[in-house]
């Protein structure tokens, strides 16, 4: 009888901690909208540098969902996959992703027929903690700064300078960190237009990283010229 109890205990408590995982694992953003007129519904969990999730259609519902696969293939450049029982079946134009509550998504979809529709999506949840924000100064311009992944080793994000607005944005990549310098690249339309130089002090470890909220250092553009660079985490 104590055995069968136990079994029992343990497959309750194996339950209880998969729908916690699930309800953790859909929980990281959640957004909606419209492709072509249809509506739907979309969640997305980070997974590295990367985001993994599904969607489905309204009209549907949540039974009938396909996979989502975004690849962060490197230069400020992602890719947005669509799959349906392990195979591609659509494909999602995407610029660069921004994870604000509101912030919008819009491009083209193209599905395995070839047809496309427009869609838009619209960020109506994130998780506490998926999104770090950070603002600052480049020489004497304001910036915003948005990392999705911000672990003290891997930055991925984006910025953009106050005086020319959030529709101009610029992707952010780690390069390295030596000798208690952190690298950060920014690119534009997949090309590396500058770098960030940021002096971390070498007493940082990676996992001590992931709690600088305070940078310091410089900013070199593709001209060569260099700017100060003064940056700080924000409250979410």
């Amino acid at each position: 009888m104590n055995t069968i109890f136990q079994m029992r205990k343990f497959f309750l408590f194996f339950i209880a901690s998969f729908m916690m995982t699930m309800k953790a694992v859909a929980q990281d953003f959640v957004l909606e909208g419209t492709i072509g007129k249809y509506p739907v519904v979309m969640e997305l969990y980070r997974n590295g540098a990367n985001l993994k999730g599904s969607y489905y259609y309204k009209s549907q519902g949540p039974d009938k969902r396909l996979s989502i696969h975004i690849v962060y293939k490197g230069n400020g450049v992602w890719n947005m996959t669509e799959y349906l029982d392990g195979k591609k079946n659509g494909i999602f134009t995407l610029g660069i992703p921004t994870f604000k509550v509101r912030d919008k998504w819009q491009g083209q979809y193209r599905n395995k027929e070839n047809k496309t529709f427009s869609y838009t999506l619209t960020i109506k949840r994130a998780a506490k903690g998926a999104v770090s924000h950070w603002q600052g100064k480049i020489g004497n311009n304001n910036i915003i700064m948005e990392f999705y992944s911000d672990n003290g080793e891997e930055y991925i994000g984006n910025y953009y300078y106050t005086s020319q607005g959030p529709g101009k944005r610029l992707a952010l990549e780690t390069d390295g960190y030596n000798m208690g310098r952190l690298y950060i690249k920014d690119y534009l339309n997949g090309k590396e237009v500058g770098m960030f130089i940021i002096d971390c002090g070498e007493q940082f470890s990676e996992s001590e990283r992931s709690t600088f909220n305070h940078w310091k250092g410089d900013y070199t553009n593709a001209n060569g010229r260099d700017f100060s660079l003064d940056a700080w985490k924000t409250k979410e």
